[in-house]
């Protein structure tokens, strides 16, 4: 289109020029008082026809030109390429749901309580109770016997009954021997007159208190014959 045109402004100028020499006056050394005769329609025309041929002639040419001469110019329309939207990744948080622990009855138990055993405590004077005697008592505290004897100014085979104090040394000797008189733990059937008293006596180092609250008794410790106590 561009080459097309260039021609065209180039002829327009080439006309313009050569109106503008037509039409100026030829000057000489020597100007003739003659009045100029104008040029007649006929000397115009071939005056224009000679100038205007060549032009057309090449305007002519240029504008029917054969395609195949000319450069083509081959314009490739663009194709938008449609583009999947990029989706944000989401990441889910997967939570394990934790099953619900089941509410744990509470149960009415008859449990008994713990019992701790301990060494009984000397006491400064020990009262008799019925089926206890100096010797017992010598084996229950971990006395040395003979000094226990000295001490109340007791003898061989003298008889004692409840409710009689027995005086405890402060630093006495520990009993010689074993201070038990029949294994256990073990169970006692309680026969007609016996007492938590005369059983801790039979076993020799038991406690009579312990003895009770080991099998759930409480004062006045009161037993049954035929009655099983389990001996601690």
């Amino acid at each position: 289109m561009i080459r097309k045109i260039t021609p065209f402004v180039a002829v327009i100028i080439m006309f313009g020029l050569c109106l503008a020499a037509c039409n100026r006056p030829i000057s000489g050394p020597k100007q003739s008082s003659a009045t100029p005769v104008p040029p007649t329609l006929d000397e115009l025309s071939m005056t224009r026809t000679a100038i205007a041929g060549p032009i057309i002639a090449t305007l002519t040419a240029a504008e029917f030109t054969p395609v195949s001469q000319t450069q083509k110019t081959t314009i490739v329309p663009q194709v938008e390429t449609p583009t999947t939207p990029v989706l944000p990744v989401v990441t889910a948080e997967v939570v394990t749901p934790v099953p619900a622990t089941p509410a744990v009855k509470a149960t009415a138990t008859t449990q008994k309580p713990a019992v701790v055993k301990s060494e009984p405590v000397l006491p400064e004077v020990y009262w008799l109770h019925s089926g206890e005697f100096p010797f017992c008592i010598a084996r229950r505290f971990n006395i040395d016997p003979g000094q226990l004897m000295c001490a109340n100014g007791f003898c061989n085979g003298q008889v004692f009954h409840p409710g009689q104090g027995v005086i405890i040394p402060k630093h006495p000797l520990p009993f010689p021997g074993r201070r038990a008189l029949h294994l256990h733990p073990a169970t006692y059937r309680v026969c007609p007159g016996d007492s938590i008293y005369k059983i801790a006596c039979f076993f020799g180092d038991l406690d009579p208190i312990y003895l009770a609250q080991f099998n759930g008794l409480t004062s006045p410790y009161q037993l049954r014959a035929g009655q099983i106590l389990n001996i601690p």
